[in-house]
């Protein structure tokens, strides 16, 4: 992943291109990012992502970001360095560590991670990005105005049209894998 110049509120206007995030967690890791945070190399606002589809290939990934509030992914980051070291900018921490650790370690990663993906405002982005964060290949803002209307809206959309909102094209027909 290469350090990008953009920010992360190019977003909204479907930016393609290097992706903006510098700093990736990952916390659901299926042949490529499935869920975690991400922090915009420029301006540091950071997101939680979950993955909606991804492409026949898994190469790439429709998700969708909500904003975390404040400093989340700093408190949250320091907190698992100190069971394994951070591999910026892609980490997918405590896969290997996590047979290592104390019981009561784990759990308290395991418990903040969740309190902080909890603190995430409802996504308002809709990305389709390379399976390790790296390029963004479209992107746009999406409506979100309560937690039941996103629901809907999400649970309403099919396969494949994630993709289309943000103008990318599914490389493969055959099959994807719609995650919501």
């Amino acid at each position: 992943m290469q350090c990008s110049s953009v920010c992360c509120e190019s977003l909204a206007t479907g930016y393609s291109g290097p992706s903006p995030f510098g700093r990736v967690i990952v916390s659901d890791f299926y042949d490529g990012a499935l869920r975690g945070l991400a922090e915009c190399s420029v301006c540091h606002k950071s997101y939680r992502f979950d993955t909606v589809d991804w492409d026949f290939d898994k190469n790439v990934r429709a998700v969708v970001l909500g904003r975390l509030p404040g400093n989340e992914f700093d408190v949250l980051a320091d907190l698992m360095a100190k069971a394994e070291e951070p591999s910026w900018p892609f980490w997918a921490p405590l896969f290997t560590a996590r047979t290592h650790m104390a019981a009561e370690t784990v759990k308290a990663v395991d418990d903040a991670t969740e309190a902080t993906e909890r603190s995430a405002a409802l996504p308002n982005l809709l990305v389709a990005w390379s399976s390790y964060c790296e390029e963004i290949m479209g992107s746009t803002r999406i409506p979100t105005p309560t937690a039941n209307e996103f629901r809907r809206w999400t649970k309403n959309l099919h396969s494949k049209e994630w993709f289309r909102i943000v103008g990318v094209e599914d490389r493969n027909e055959e099959e994807s894998g719609t995650c919501v």
